[in-house]
């Protein structure tokens, strides 16, 4: 994924936040401005840029920061920023439906890890509160159909691409909960459930198949949501 422009600014600006060097709030302005910034701290801090994998030339920090951005577009919805790229080829393991309509992560018709997190966030949705996702993560770690294991066994290797960076975004955003760790990939729905514990609730149940809600856990909090959902 890439930006469609490093010259339209989107809200806000572009924005440059680093929380390993102790950034407690992110530089914002201009692309080419990030981009320095950027660069100046990887030239302070080469031991730290070297155990990051941070680029060192300028196409290489413009291309890091580009897909940065690009991603961060997608975790507040701004995805006329953004340019999806195209599918992944078929995979010889079958199809794995996502719970949210058009969502595949294996075979001809694959999302991109992209497609799927817009789904997950899709429209005017944004995410939960911090109390709300925490709640959820909890009923998730001890649900049955919560199974572990790496994204790409679960997903098609440009998808598990895709979510694997873009569960970086969620966590510079602070999209994170407590049981991260012990979360995995819900086996009714095969929703990446880090992701999904921060969705609003009308937004799934708009976007999920009944035949998929039926083999929820009959403790979901999908299908038992606290009292004024």
């Amino acid at each position: 994924m890439r930006l469609k422009s490093r010259t339209k600014f989107p809200p806000h600006g572009f924005s440059l936040l680093i929380p390993e060097i102790g950034m407690k709030k992110p530089f914002s302005g201009s692309f080419n401005e990030v981009v320095d910034k950027f660069a100046g701290i990887v030239s302070k801090n080469p031991a730290l840029a070297q155990k990051n994998n941070w680029p060192t030339n300028r196409q290489a920090q413009e291309d890091w920061i580009d897909e940065r951005e690009a991603a961060r577009m997608v975790a507040h919805g701004w995805f006329g920023f953004v340019d999806i790229e195209g599918s992944p080829p078929p995979s010889p393991g079958g199809v794995r439906r996502s719970a949210f309509a058009g969502g595949v992560a294996a075979a001809n018709t694959a999302l991109t890890g992209l497609a799927i997190y817009k789904e997950l966030f899709s429209g005017d949705s944004k995410p939960v509160a911090k109390s709300e996702a925490e709640w959820r993560a909890e009923i998730c770690v001890s649900c049955p159909k919560n199974k572990k294991g790496g994204l790409k066994e679960w997903f098609v290797a440009n998808i598990a691409k895709g979510l694997t960076e873009l569960y970086g975004v969620m966590k510079d955003l602070d999209l994170t909960t407590s049981r991260d760790n012990e979360l995995g990939t819900c086996e009714a729905c095969l929703c990446p459930l880090k992701a999904k514990t921060w969705v609003e609730l009308p937004t799934i149940l708009k976007h999920m198949e009944p035949d998929v809600r039926a083999k929820l856990w009959d403790k979901c909090w999908i299908t038992n949501p606290p009292a004024g959902s």
